[in-house]
């Protein structure tokens, strides 16, 4: 019996295509030097995370750990008189994804009809926001956030799930004494 691999690559490689991916955006101010800081404090923002599931008390602490944790990889020292004091947010939103595909071929047309099949998908879109505020300026100087589907039914450990979003927003920022240029060389 001879095993034909094509349909089971075709499987695995459909089935990659429904994981949720993050999308990860951030902002700075360019006038800031990233250079000079060397510490700083976590405050969650509890005013802002007001969606009872993303935003809880149990979840805050979890993304308060995922960033003290980046921000000491990448150099930085926690502080009681920081340099920069981070804050982050949560929140859900409803979101609708609607998918059509078309029948386009003349013979489909000929034999069927045109047809059009449309497929409406409803999901919820958690974001966490983490915003970098210069403390002896109190202006923001680095804003990053992180949307998609973090915490789902299917998700088996929420912090490893908070853990991955929040590494994947503060990759984004800037190493300690600015060795990673990534948020000070885009212009």
């Amino acid at each position: 019996m001879k095993f034909n691999r094509f349909p089971w690559i075709a499987v695995v490689v459909g089935m990659g295509g429904c994981a949720s991916s993050l999308n990860v955006q951030t902002d700075y101010d360019r006038q800031a030097n990233f250079r000079q800081y060397d510490s700083f404090a976590v405050q969650p923002d509890p005013k802002y995370n007001n969606d009872p599931v993303l935003g809880s008390e149990l979840n805050r602490r979890r993304i308060a750990n995922a960033v003290v944790a980046q921000l000491k990889a990448k150099g930085y020292q926690e502080s009681r008189n920081p340099d920069l004091v981070v804050s982050f947010e949560t929140d859900t939103r409803d979101r609708q994804e609607i998918q059509s595909n078309n029948a386009f071929t003349p013979y489909w047309w000929y034999f069927y009809g045109p047809r059009t099949n449309t497929y409406t998908r409803n999901y919820e879109e958690d974001r966490i926001i983490v915003n970098v505020r210069d403390a002896r300026a109190d202006r923001m100087i680095w804003q990053g956030y992180t949307s998609g589907q973090i915490l789902t039914n299917r998700t088996k450990d929420p912090e490893q799930a908070l853990f991955k979003a929040v590494a994947g927003v503060m990759n984004q920022f800037p190493d300690r004494g600015g060795a990673n240029t990534s948020a000070t060389s885009r212009r």
